[in-house]
Formats: C-alpha cells, sequence, structure tokens
C-alpha cells in the first residue's frame, strides 16, 4: 500500500501490528472455545470487547493510511493539472515522487468513478491486502 509497517521485524508498527497480532489470537482463541462461537455471547464477554477495541484500532490506521495518500494524490493532480479521466494506472508513477502502490490504483479508480468504487471499497480492499501481507 506504499507504507512500512515492519510486520516482519521486531520493531513493527505498533498501531497496526500489535492489534493484528491480538486479533488473530483472540480468533483462534474463540474458534478452540465453543461457548464463544454465537456473536451474542462473545460479544459482551471480555475478548469480545478486545476484539472490537483492536479492529477499531486496526480499521482507524487503515483509514489514516488511506487518508493521506488520498490527499497527496490529490494536491499532486490539482497542482499539475492532470486529466483523472483518461490516466491509466501506471501513469501515476511518472507524476508522483513515490513508488507507486496498489492504493494508487484504487483511488484513481475511485476518482474516475466515485459512484461506483466508493472509498468503502478502497478500505475493504486495504483490509484485504494490508492483512495478508
Amino acid at each position: 500500500m506504499g507504507v512500512r509497517v515492519g510486520a516482519q521485524s521486531d520493531k513493527g508498527n505498533v498501531e497496526y501490528i500489535g492489534p493484528i497480532n491480538n486479533a488473530l489470537t483472540l480468533a483462534m482463541n474463540r474458534i478452540m472455545e465453543p461457548f464463544f462461537h454465537p456473536d451474542m455471547i462473545y460479544n459482551v464477554t471480555i475478548p469480545g470487547m478486545r476484539n472490537r477495541q483492536n479492529l477499531k484500532k486496526i480499521h482507524s490506521f487503515v483509514r489514516q493510511v488511506i487518508s493521506n495518500r488520498r490527499e497527496e494524490l490529490e494536491k499532486t493532480i490539482r497542482e499539475k493539472q492532470i486529466d483523472v479521466k483518461n490516466i491509466a494506472g501506471a501513469d501515476v508513477e511518472t507524476f508522483t515522487k513515490r513508488r507507486y502502490a496498489f492504493l494508487d490504483s484504487l483511488l484513481l479508480a475511485h476518482f474516475q468513478n466515485p459512484n461506483e468504487f466508493t472509498m468503502k471499497d478502497i478500505e475493504d480492499e486495504v483490509n484485504t491486502f494490508m492483512f495478508e501481507g
């Protein structure tokens, strides 16, 4: 996505990697405990509350990454007066200082068709790719 989170190092991004690891641990514990399988029960337990807190942190981080990159792209597009409707994804690297990332493609798709590819769609895609690594 164009952001280093240090997932494979000992000094990973605490505001993202920590909650991801906690969420994975909580998910495994939930799988192993049949009592926690129903959402109605799990959501009122301490692990369920911790899981919601972790998910909030994860989603907040992802939204911040998307927001920062969107602002950068919009600023560059404005400054260089680029017609977004006629630009291909590969052309982005020619007018930005940063290395081209998958997030750039998602944002361009949104700029070209905001009604068909919403910011929620971008969040979902980024969550998938960030989680998968």
